[in-house]
């Protein structure tokens, strides 16, 4: 039998979800690379950043930048577009349930 339990929604996200920013990506590069300040840096370089940008556009250019860094920053930013776009599905159903409700 299907639940029919509503989800748990918070002010952070759909489903409780928040939306990936600057500091995941950074937190990602540093985890994966032995020099991470160093590689974080060389991000926010190659994608013309400060770090202290909030908007998608920002995140998307350093998402790109650390694709391009190497195979395993390509898998940190494939990882990190996992969570935005099913941040960005998960909104739009819950609007779509809301709507209907």
């Amino acid at each position: 039998m299907p639940s029919t339990a509503t989800p748990v929604l918070t002010a952070t996200g759909p489903y409780g979800l928040v939306l990936p920013d600057l500091d995941d990506v950074r937190e990602s590069v540093c985890r994966v690379d032995p020099d991470g300040e160093a590689a974080w840096t060389g991000v926010l370089a190659r994608a013309g950043l400060s770090g202290a940008e909030t908007d998608r556009d920002s995140l998307e250019r350093a998402l790109r930048a650390l694709e391009e860094r190497s195979p395993v920053g390509a898998l940190c930013a494939r990882a990190l577009r996992i969570r935005l776009n099913s941040y960005d599905h998960l909104a739009h159903a819950q609007a779509l349930v809301r709507s209907t409700a």
